[in-house]
């Protein structure tokens, strides 16, 4: 009806800042709800600065006032913010903290980015909290230098543009400079995560800032800093950088950041008033009377950073200083637990040339002192800290129920070995490699996780009975330790005596045994002295009403046997069966 098809007009290419607005409105559809989006609003339009020219803009200060960050972190995350508020562009860095720029950045911070790109953010964190350099590059020969590269990594900033179907085209210029996070940067850094960590939503940080210059976590964070190996100028690369977090601290940036950066979704104009108990008042109820635990606040968001919410230590189980060093106490109080349990070890070296019998017979148990046995003290230490010798926290995570047995072995491949101090370092096991065969016998090293005898100890990594070399062709059969018998260890495994008053804790990252630590680390073995010994339950509420009912129920069933057999002396039998480790919370006994 003289009616002709029209052609279809060319598509346009939209522009940088198009492209960057788009992103923006993606993230504010899909990542926040209704509620919160109108509390981001609002929170931005109270403290914006208003421009005839750029429009409202957030300066550093309303940044680091509304997050209540202390100098000098606050400048740094500001300027974290700028790099990411440039997505999809981040040759654009740093941009104005516009909106549409708070939006990213609360998106990515929070993690919430994931409903719209499915790509890890760890290059855009690494970026923008880095700094960067000028390369002076040589062409080729023995002065040839060779840079850190991080092309090959997963790009959020192409994720955003495949997403938005733009093209890309892959530049050369950040190939000119060489990206590097300071060492003071990344320490600062890891005292706002653990900080920002503890906080409740919605909380102020403002709540917390003593804790800022608590030595305590002051501590924490400088050993978890050390995990990360610092190159000759002072910087963590990203290589390093990448293999550190993935590996030892793959929580540190979820938790500590996503309970920072959401109070940008809680308004007081809008969001219902929260209750005026201090948040921190339960925690301080739960911890009170444990000052001298081996758990402090700050050691327990360090655990956070590498194990699963779910596994948060909840109840004390067993301390060997007030149940007693003994086995006997270790068990009535561990053993009957069904949920996850992390054991916690403070200790110190012994010395080269043992001082006792005690540590001489001990010593004799393990294989000839190999080269690369260490102090307490790692080398990657600053000089001015190398004079303060700190105490060494070792310790495993357990997903399943403890067993006491000769022979068999627990455990499963959730289980980790960790040293907290004064190193941060995790030790897992690795994936099986799939196999089709049909065989479906455990493999030997599954069998040999963890291992718990009244005989041998505690043991990580070996089964004592199945590790042992002889070095005489007659060896005794009563006694394990005899010096003509000594363990023969793995590369990583963890080694505490029937006594429960020394230990061996080796480390490495090679092939062959049941745990192993990150690539390129270093080998260890560090010989000790157990000063704290603590066992700590996960899970829930039930799981610790549960162990309290049982604790309850077993030492009326004890008293019970023990007044019939030993009559109306009550006070004679709590003794008994306090020595035997059956009840009470203030036991002694085994070391001595």
């Amino acid at each position: 009806m003289g009616q002709t098809n029209s052609a279809p007009s060319p598509v346009q290419a939209l522009t940088a800042e198009e492209l960057s607005s788009q992103l923006a409105q993606r993230f504010a559809t899909h990542c926040f709800s209704p509620l919160e989006l109108y509390s981001l609003k609002d929170n931005f339009h109270q403290l914006a600065t208003r421009d005839p020219e750029v429009g409202e803009y957030w300066k550093e200060d309303a940044f680091v006032n509304f997050l209540a960050l202390p100098t000098p972190v606050g400048a740094v995350v500001f300027s974290a913010a700028t790099y990411i508020a440039a997505l999809p562009f981040e040759e654009m860095a740093p941009a104005i903290l516009d909106f549409e720029g708070v939006v990213k950045v609360v998106a990515v911070l929070t993690g919430r980015y994931t409903k719209v790109l499915r790509t890890e953010r760890l290059r855009l964190l690494f970026r923008a909290f880095a700094t960067r350099e000028w390369r002076v590059e040589k062409d080729s020969g023995e002065d040839a230098v060779v840079y850190d590269s991080d092309e090959d990594e997963e790009d959020l900033s192409i994720a955003a543009l495949d997403a938005l179907g733009a093209s890309h085209t892959s530049s050369n210029k950040s190939r000119q400079f060489s990206w590097a996070i300071k060492k003071e940067t990344l320490h600062e850094l890891i005292v706002l995560l653990l900080v920002a960590g503890q906080l409740k939503e919605p909380q102020s940080l403002a709540t917390l800032a003593q804790q800022f210059s608590d030595e305590t976590l002051l501590k924490t964070a400088r050993c978890i800093l050390r995990a990360f190996p610092v190159n000759a100028h002072g910087g963590v690369s990203y290589q390093a950088f990448r293999k550190t977090v993935r590996h030892a601290v793959p929580h540190l940036f979820t938790m500590g950041f996503t309970a920072l950066f959401n109070n940008f979704l809680y308004s007081k104009n809008v969001t219902a008033a929260v209750p005026s108990t201090n948040p921190m008042e339960k925690e301080k109820e739960e911890e009170e009377g444990e000052e001298q635990s081996i758990l402090t606040p700050p050691l327990k968001h360090q655990l956070s950073c590498f194990l699963l919410s779910t596994s948060s230590p909840k109840i004390l189980l067993y301390r060997g200083s007030t149940a007693g060093f003994s086995l006997g106490s270790f068990s009535a109080k561990v053993l009957n637990y069904n949920a996850p349990t992390i054991l916690l070890i403070s200790c110190h070296t012994l010395p080269t040339s043992p001082s006792t019998p005690r540590e001489r017979a001990f010593l004799s148990t393990l294989p000839p002192s190999p080269s690369h046995t260490l102090s307490a003290s790692p080398s990657s230490r600053d000089e001015e800290e190398e004079e303060e010798e700190e105490e060494i926290l070792l310790g495993a995570y357990l997903q399943t129920p403890w067993k006491s047995s000769p022979k068999t072995t627990f455990g499963d491949a959730g289980t980790v070995l960790f040293q907290l101090a004064p190193v941060h370092r995790v030790y897992r096991i690795p994936s099986a490699p799939t196999t089709t065969t049909t065989n479906t016998t455990t493999p030997q090293k599954e069998k040999d996780i963890a291992h718990f005898s009244k005989t041998t100890g505690i043991s990580f990594g070996f089964h004592p009975s199945s590790s042992s070399h002889n070095s005489s062709s007659s060896s005794s059969s009563s006694r394990r330790n005899s010096i003509t018998q000594y363990y023969v260890l793995p590369p990583t495994a963890l080694h505490l005596d029937p006594d429960l008053e020394f230990g061996v804790f080796c480390a490495s990252a090679a092939p062959g045994g049941v745990f192993c630590g990150a690539q390129g680390e270093a080998q260890q073995q560090i010989r000790f002295a157990i000063d704290e010994l603590e066992v700590w339950g996960c899970g829930g509420v039930h799981e610790a009403e549960s162990q309290r009912r049982a604790w309850a129920w077993e030492e009326r069933e004890a008293l019970l046997r023990r007044g019939v057999n030993l009559g109306k002396d009550t006070e004679a039998d709590r003794a008994l069966l306090e020595m035997a480790g059956l009840v009470g919370q203030h036991r002694s006994g085994g070391s001595v």
